[in-house]
């Protein structure tokens, strides 16, 4: 059985779902790693320490990233 196509709102899906308050702490996780500490993971207010520095750490490209920025 071949595998499912990926829908192509995937990232709206993925977007709601990051704003879902109820959304466990494991699964918010996976997001971040999914989306590289972009999207609307990344804007949580519940997010703990270690999430935080799991975004800063995920992030290859943006303002945590730029060598200009002092």
């Amino acid at each position: 059985m071949a595998d499912a196509p990926t829908p192509v709102h995937l990232t709206k899906v993925l977007d709601g779902l990051a704003e879902n308050p109820a959304l466990p702490a494991g699964m918010v996780r996976r997001l971040v790693r999914y989306r590289r500490g972009f999207g609307h993971v990344a804007m949580r207010a519940d997010l703990t320490a270690e999430t935080i520095e799991e975004i800063l750490a995920s992030a290859t490209t943006g303002c945590c990233t730029r060598s200009h920025i002092p």
